[in-house]
């Protein structure tokens, strides 16, 4: 028995999205006033195994108990794991990669900005994303797609299960292999559909009628996801 194109389902995957209607970014501002780069990062590690409701639930719990980016740096990972909850996915793993990667940034810059990583070539800013000390690869990837413009697809176990639950089944290296189906500048849409779907999958929905523009807006809103 010939086993389903992996290609053609995510096409087929890709078009039922769109069909729920458009897809932008909008950035998270998880802390106010905090460079675009570094509150991505902050996001994308609140989001990493987990679902976007519940990141920008974690995100709202930290701005509410403290004051910047900096007091995150210095928490203890045990703090920061109790602000995000004793269900988050991953909760102390998390609180300790964070906080070891803001640390890494710090002692670099003297200060919690990622500007530097900014004016590099992509080649270099995704090495000194993967460099830094607790870095994941959907979060470098994450920063890379959205903030720097690169050809890099973000995927966890998280996608990954979404992703072979529509068909998609590959066989090695998953980001790599999405990545080859795109041109150049092509990934950030089925990026962001695939992460809608993955959400709509995960609350039973299915395919969502319409984006829901709460899972962008900042976590210092107040209003709920």
């Amino acid at each position: 028995m010939t086993s389903p194109d992996p290609a053609r389902k995510l096409k087929a995957l890709l078009k039922a999205q769109a069909a729920a209607g458009p897809v932008t970014h909008e950035p998270v501002q998880v802390f106010a006033g905090l460079e675009r780069g570094v509150s991505e990062l902050l996001f994308a590690f609140l989001l990493w195994e987990a679902s976007q409701p519940s990141a920008l639930g974690a995100a709202r719990r930290l701005v509410s108990e403290l004051v910047d980016c900096n007091e995150l740096r210095v928490c203890t990972p045990e703090d920061v794991a109790r602000i995000l909850g004793p269900r988050y996915p991953r909760g102390l793993e998390r609180a300790e990669r964070l906080i070891a990667a803001l640390n890494a940034v710090y002692a670099k810059e003297h200060e919690v900005s990622l500007a530097p990583v900014s004016a590099m070539p992509k080649r270099d800013a995704r090495a000194a994303l993967d460099a830094l000390d607790g870095m994941v690869p959907f979060v470098s990837a994450r920063l890379m797609l959205l903030v720097h413009g690169g050809h890099v697809f973000p995927a966890d176990e998280r996608l990954a299960g979404y992703l072979k639950g529509a068909g998609v089944i590959v066989e090695g290296d998953l980001s790599g292999w999405i990545e080859r189906q795109f041109r150049a500048g092509e990934l950030i849409e089925p990026y962001l559909l695939i992460e809608r779907g993955c959400e709509a999958a995960a609350d039973g929905r299915g395919r969502p009628s319409r984006p829901r523009r709460s899972a962008t807006r900042s976590a210092r809103s107040g209003e709920s996801a």
